[in-house]
């Protein structure tokens, strides 16, 4: 069965004009991640306020995971190998709509708005942020192949936000906003050099338990982000269709 909806991109001088891009949901490609992994859990920031906007991001109206099926086998691999270690998986963001995106365009263009910049930006200029590829106007999460995701020990549940105050190797100060997941010393987000994998800021202990996520989500295929410990793209020649549907239930 397949759902249509009508779509029109803006065409604004300040956002790319991408028209390659799909509006059709199609349940023989498309798969809730908690259908497969059913112990994941599963909290969308971008359908939240806590997020780098501040705000409820455009096209989020549901709490749902969408990747496209054959990623969410792979995942549905790791999910279980991490299990034997004493791990769930933590999904914050997978398939994006093309609107969620550039509903982000729009926010960095708007550089009066510094309403998360001590959370998610300290140390950075908002508009060096798509400069520095932390987000992309062209983002791979549109393909259904990419996901933000981390970890928490089995036993354990996702607890209210508390503010950490974290010190880098550098000497500068970051927040880090402590939600019971396990501890990566930067949070999901967190725009800055300390998120990189392989970063000299951050202790060995932190670097270890990046390791464990990344380690396990690289056997079954998946590629870690230069910029992102959390964002992993499948790497596959056929992920190469944008698309635009909004994430609610089907």
């Amino acid at each position: 069965m397949f759902f249509l909806f009508a779509c029109k991109i803006v065409n604004k001088s300040n956002e790319k004009n991408i028209k390659n891009y799909e509006v059709v949901f199609n349940k023989k490609e498309w798969i809730n991640i908690q259908d497969l992994i059913p112990d994941a859990i599963v909290h969308l920031r971008y359908l939240t306020t806590e997020n780098f906007l501040g705000v409820k991001v455009e096209g989020y109206h549901a709490n749902i995971a969408y990747l496209k099926v054959e990623v969410a086998e792979e995942l549905k691999r790791v999910a279980d190998a991490l299990r034997k270690q004493g791990y769930r998986i933590v999904v914050y963001d997978s398939y994006r709509p093309m609107r969620a995106v550039q509903h982000f365009v729009r926010w960095d263009k708007d550089l009066n708005d510094h309403k998360k910049k001590a959370e998610y930006y300290p140390h950075i200029q908002k508009h060096t942020i798509f400069e520095k590829s932390y987000i992309a106007e062209d983002s791979n999460h549109t393909r259904g192949g990419t996901l933000d995701l981390t970890l928490i020990p089995i036993g354990q549940e996702l607890k209210p936000i508390q503010k950490v105050k974290r010190t880098l190797n550098n000497g500068s100060d970051v927040l880090f906003l402590d939600d019971n997941t396990l501890d990566m010393y930067t949070s999901f987000d967190y725009f800055g050099e300390a998120s990189h994998p392989g970063n000299n800021l951050i202790p060995d202990w932190a670097k270890k338990n990046r390791r464990i996520l990344q380690q396990a989500m690289e056997v079954e295929g998946f590629e870690v982000s230069e910029r992102e410990w959390w964002h992993f793209t499948y790497v596959s020649d056929a992920l190469t269709q944008r698309y635009d549907f909004s994430i609610k239930a089907y």
